[in-house]
C-alpha cells in the first residue's frame, strides 16, 4: 500500500505515520536569508527603533520546537501595535519514517488615524526559509512530486509606505547551502487570502541514493504610512501544508486526511477575520485596551471554510462555510495579576449557519460562546483563545436530515467548541477554529440590558433578577437541565442533578435579589431543607449562601444581596427534598441467570436496595420474596451503577422489583420489570476451569431431571464416586424449573 511522505506546515496534526515512499526526510533546517533570517517590528515615529528577533537555530538541524515573538506597543489615547510571531515544531525522521513539521507564523499591526496629532505608522515583517534535505531510497529512479496547500487570511486597510505591503510563499531547488535555485511553486505578491491547492513535479528521474534538497521560502511585510490608519495582518496560523512523495498527489483539501476531532466532533471550520468590535466593551485589566463588546461578521473580510467532517450528509468538505454573527457580550470577569491577566467572556444571541454551495443547511439561533482569553505579554502569557457554547436547531430553514445528523441525542441543540491563534488586543477581526458537535444536554439562555433598579424576569420562569443599586450595563441567565457534579459542602447532603444556573454580567460591581423557582425538581416537599448554592467556576468547592437572606414563597426561594456572580445550584440538608433518583432499572438472561442493573443520578440517606422477585400475579404482595440486598452511596449527587445477578431464576415469566430503603426505614418501590427464563430442554456442559490444571479442576453441568445411576468413566448426580481420574462426591443443586446442576472438583489421576 502507497503511503505519502508529508511535511506538514502550519497545521498541528502531530502524528507519526510509516511510509512506503521512495523519498526519506534526511534534515530540516532554518536557513539566513542574506543575514535576515528574523522577525522584525518598528514604529516610524522619530523615536521608536525597529527590533529585530533572530530565529534561534539558524543553520542547524531542527531537533526540537522552537518559537520566537515581538509585541511591541505605544499608546497615546488610540492603539498603535506592532506584532509578530512565529513557531516551528520539528519532529524530523530517517529512513522510512515520516517528518512532520509544524510552522505557525502571524503579523499584524494597528495603528491609530493621527494619534494624538503626531504623525505615526508602524512595520511588521517575518522572513526565513526552511531547507529539506530528502533521499531516494527506494533503490530505483523515481520521480520526486510535490504539493503544497495554502489557507491564508490577509488583512490590510490604510495607505501603505512605498507600496511595500504582500506576503508570499516560495517553493525552490536548492543546495545544501539553501540558495535560491529553479522555482518549483510561488504564491506571488499576494494582497488577499489565499485558499488555493498546486500540485506537480519538483525534480524528475532522482537517481537510486540521490539527494535532493527543496526550500520554502515565508515572507510577509507591510509598513503604514504616516499619519494615516494602518491595519495589517497575515495569519498563517492554521492552513499550509507541503508534501512529498514518489507519485502525484491527489487534489484532497487535507493531505493529511486527520481531522483532528473527537468521536463527538461533526464538522470542523477555519473562521479567518470574524469581525469584533469593542466599541465601549469593559477594560481588559491594565493593557488599556476593551474587550470586544461584540462578534459578528464582515462580509468583505470574514471567511470560514470546513476542513473536516465526520457525517453522513456529506463526502468532503469542498463548498462548506460557516457564518456566525450578532454575538453580544452579556458576561465579562477580569482574573490574574500583570504578567499573568486574562478574563472570561459570554457572548449572547448569535446565529451560526452552515452553507453547501451557498445553499443553506443548517441554521442555529440563540447561539451562546463562552471564550477564556489570556492577554498578550507582557500583560499576560499570550496563550491561545479557548471557548465553547452551544445554539438551537432553526427547524424552519434547515434542512432535516442535517437537523436529524447533529441532533443525535434529541436536545435539538449543538455545541460548539473553539480555539484561536491569536490574542492581538484591539485588533478587530477574529480568528478562530470552530468545531460543532451534538449536546447531551438542554439549556436556556437569556439577556438584558439594564438601565437601573428594576425586576428583569427570565423569560421561561426560572428565575427573576431585581438590582437593588442603579447600574449600566448587562446582565445574563442560563438554566442547565444537568448535573452540575462537584462534592457538597459542610452540612448539605446532596446537590440537585436537574438543573443549575450560570449568571453573568458586564458589571465589575453590583448588588441584586435572585429569585430562583424550584418547580418542577422532583422530590422537593419542604423549602426549609433546600439550600442555594454558589461557586466561582465548575473548578470551585461549593458554598451555601447564608439562609437568612432567603425569602421563601410556594416554590420560589428569593436570595437577598448577591454580589458575584457565576454558577448556581440547588441542595438539600435533609428532610428527603431530593431523595434517591433512578434513572434506568433494566434486566438481561446470561447463561441461565438474570442480572439486573440500575442507575441513580442522586441519593439521600440510601441504605440500599432490597432486590424482590415474583413469579406469579405481581398484583399480590405476597407473590414478592426478597432475593438479595445492595448497599447504597449514602449521599450522592453524581450518577451511580449498581448490578445484582439473581443465579438459577425459575424458567418462565419472572418480575423484578427494588425496595429502596433510607437511613431511617421509609422505603420506596421502583417500578416492575419483567424478564423470560426459558427452561433447559438438554444436556450442557460448561468449560473446565482452571485449565491446564494441576492438580484440580472444576467442570459443572446442567442435566434436564435426574438422572439413573451411570457407571464407568462418567459423571453421576447421585453417584457419591465419579471415575475420572480421582474425585471428591458432587456437588448437586436442584434449580427451581426442575433441572439439575451439578459441579465437579476433579483431581488429576496421578495427584
Amino acid at each position: 500500500m502507497k503511503r505519502m511522505l508529508f511535511l506538514i506546515l502550519l497545521v498541528a496534526f502531530g502524528a507519526s505515520f510509516a511510509q512506503n515512499s521512495a523519498f526519506s526526510v534526511i534534515s530540516t533546517k532554518i536557513l539566513s536569508y542574506y543575514g535576515h533570517d528574523h522577525l522584525f517590528t518598528s514604529f516610524l515615529s522619530p523615536s521608536s527603533t525597529g527590533e529585530y528577533k533572530n530565529l534561534p537555530s539558524n543553520n542547524a538541524i531542527l531537533t526540537a520546537p522552537e518559537s520566537i515573538s515581538d509585541y511591541r506597543e505605544e499608546r497615546t489615547d488610540a492603539a498603535n501595535v506592532a506584532v509578530v510571531k512565529a513557531s516551528i515544531d520539528v519532529e524530523p525522521m530517517v529512513g522510512d519514517e515520516i517528518a512532520t513539521n509544524t510552522v505557525r507564523f502571524f503579523c499584524f499591526y494597528q495603528v491609530p488615524q493621527n494619534g494624538s496629532g503626531e504623525a505615526r505608522g508602524a512595520q511588521a515583517k517575518i522572513e526565513f526559509k526552511i531547507l529539506y534535505e530528502l533521499k531516494n531510497t527506494s533503490g530505483s529512479s523515481a520521480d520526486l512530486y510535490y504539493g503544497i496547500n495554502n489557507s491564508i487570511a490577509y488583512m490590510f486597510v490604510g495607505s501603505a509606505a512605498g507600496g511595500q505591503r504582500y506576503y508570499q510563499i516560495g517553493l525552490y531547488e536548492s543546495n545544501e547551502s539553501g540558495g535560491f535555485g529553479n522555482q518549483i511553486y510561488s504564491s506571488g505578491q499576494l494582497t488577499d487570502d489565499d485558499f488555493s491547492i498546486h500540485r506537480g513535479i519538483a525534480y524528475s528521474n532522482v537517481e537510486p541514493n540521490g539527494t535532493r534538497y527543496i526550500m520554502l521560502y515565508v515572507y510577509a511585510y507591510a509598513a503604514s504610512e504616516n499619519g494615516g490608519l494602518g491595519i495589517f495582518k497575515v495569519d498563517a496560523s492554521h492552513g499550509i501544508s507541503v508534501a512529498f512523495d514518489d507519485e502525484n498527489i491527489a487534489y484532497a483539501y487535507s493531505m493529511n486526511n486527520d481531522p483532528g476531532m473527537d468521536v463527538n466532533g461533526k464538522m470542523k471550520f477555519k473562521l479567518y477575520n470574524w469581525y469584533a468590535s469593542d466599541a465601549t466593551g469593559p477594560l481588559m485589566g491594565t493593557t488599556g485596551a476593551h474587550a470586544y463588546n461584540n462578534l459578528g461578521w464582515d462580509n468583505t473580510f470574514s471567511e470560514a471554510h470546513a476542513i473536516s467532517e465526520n457525517v453522513s450528509v456529506l463526502d468532503g468538505v469542498k463548498g462548506v462555510t460557516v457564518k456566525m454573527d450578532g454575538f453580544e457580550l452579556f458576561d465579562f470577569d477580569n482574573f490574574g495579576s500583570f504578567g499573568n491577566e486574562s478574563d472570561r467572556r459570554v457572548y449572547i444571541n448569535g446565529t451560526a449557519e452552515i452553507y453547501k454551495d451557498g445553499v443553506l443547511k443548517l441554521r442555529l439561533i440563540d447561539c451562546r460562546l463562552e471564550l477564556h482569553v489570556s492577554y498578550p505579554n507582557p500583560w499576560g502569557n499570550d496563550a491561545p483563545v479557548t471557548g465553547a457554547g452551544s445554539g438551537m436547531f432553526d427547524t424552519g430553514v434547515s434542512d432535516p436530515a442535517w437537523v436529524n445528523e447533529f441532533n443525535t441525542n434529541g436536545t435539538m441543540r449543538a455545541n460548539f467548541v473553539l480555539n484561536s491563534f491569536s490574542t492581538v488586543i484591539n485588533n478587530p477581526w477574529y480568528d478562530a477554529t470552530i468545531t460543532l458537535e451534538p449536546t447531551n444536554y438542554v439549556d436556556y439562555t437569556t439577556g438584558w440590558n439594564i438601565f437601573t433598579g428594576g425586576t428583569y424576569d427570565y423569560s421561561d420562569g426560572y428565575c427573576s433578577f431585581y438590582f437593588t443599586e442603579a447600574a449600566s450595563g448587562n446582565a445574563m441567565a442560563r438554566m442547565i437541565a444537568s448535573n452540575p457534579g462537584g462534592d457538597a459542602p459542610t452540612g448539605v447532603v446532596a446537590i440537585s442533578a436537574e438543573r443549575y444556573w450560570q449568571f453573568g454580567s458586564t458589571l465589575s460591581e453590583f448588588a441584586v435579589n435572585v429569585s430562583f423557582n424550584l418547580s418542577g425538581v422532583s422530590g422537593i416537599n419542604d423549602l426549609a431543607h433546600i439550600r442555594i448554592l454558589h461557586r466561582e467556576d465548575p473548578d470551585s468547592a461549593w458554598t451555601v449562601l447564608d439562609p437568612a437572606t432567603y425569602t421563601i414563597d410556594g416554590n420560589i426561594i428569593t436570595v437577598a444581596g448577591i454580589s458575584s456572580f457565576s454558577e448556581f445550584g440547588i441542595g438539600s440538608t435533609g428532610g428527603s427534598p431530593l431523595p434517591v433518583e433512578l434513572t434506568s432499572f433494566t434486566a438481561s438472561v446470561m447463561e441461565g441467570n438474570a442480572v439486573l442493573y440500575w442507575t441513580t443520578a442522586t441519593e439521600i440517606n440510601n441504605s440500599g436496595f432490597e432486590i424482590q422477585r415474583a413469579v406469579a400475579s405481581i398484583n399480590s404482595e405476597e407473590n414478592w420474596k426478597g432475593i438479595g440486598f445492595v448497599e447504597g452511596n449514602g449521599n450522592s449527587s453524581s450518577p451511580k451503577n449498581y448490578t445484582f445477578v439473581d443465579e438459577n431464576p425459575p424458567s418462565g415469566n419472572i418480575f423484578y422489583r427494588l425496595k429502596q430503603i433510607n437511613v431511617d426505614g421509609s422505603y420506596e418501590y421502583s417500578e416492575v420489570i419483567e424478564t423470560q427464563i426459558s427452561a433447559p430442554n438438554k444436556f450442557s456442559l460448561s468449560q473446565n476451569y482452571p485449565n491446564p490444571f494441576n492438580p484440580t479442576t472444576n467442570i459443572t453441568y446442567v442435566i434436564a431431571s435426574i438422572a439413573k445411576q451411570s457407571t464407568g468413566n462418567s459423571a453421576s448426580a447421585n453417584n457419591t464416586i465419579v471415575r475420572l481420574g480421582r474425585s471428591h462426591a458432587p456437588l448437586r443443586s436442584a434449580r427451581n424449573d426442575g433441572a439439575v446442576q451439578v459441579s465437579l472438583k476433579i483431581y488429576d489421576a496421578l495427584g
